[in-house]
């Protein structure tokens, strides 16, 4: 008897162990994306803090394309393409720093994004409104 609940004891410490290194080997979701809007010729206000390694979407919400490019805090310049109408884009900042967002089609667009930084005052394209993880030029 003894023996018997050894032998199932010893099962169960298996069973849990395997449960464990499955679970251990489970992939994760990617993590959810902060958004910015792009409306006709400007990028709406957004409300999230930018942070590093963190992805961000660009939801373009207007009926024209337009094709974003970044310049990063060093002077690189990346582009994210053309993005057509109704089509979201997702960019993750490397690092901390002020990026700069611009239109290649229609030079108006342009917003700053301060990535790891806490929250700033600043608004869309046309820096009129006020709200915290952009500021205008």
């Amino acid at each position: 008897m003894i023996d018997r609940m050894r032998k199932s004891a010893a099962a169960w410490a298996a069973a849990l162990g395997l449960l464990g290194a499955l679970a251990a080997c489970a992939t994760t979701p990617p993590p959810l994306a902060a958004r910015m809007t792009l409306s006709h010729h400007e990028f709406e206000p957004w409300s999230f803090v930018p942070r590093a390694g963190e992805p961000i979407e660009i939801d373009n919400r207007s009926d024209i394309a337009h094709s974003i490019y970044i310049t990063y805090p060093d002077g690189t310049v990346v582009s994210l393409g053309t993005q057509l109408p109704g089509t979201v884009l997702r960019w993750t900042p490397p690092q901390d720093g002020e990026f700069v967002l611009r239109c290649w089609i229609h030079p108006v667009i342009r917003a700053a994004l301060t990535v790891g930084a806490g929250p700033v005052s600043g608004g869309g394209s046309d820096g009129r409104r006020q709200h915290h993880g952009a500021t205008p030029h």
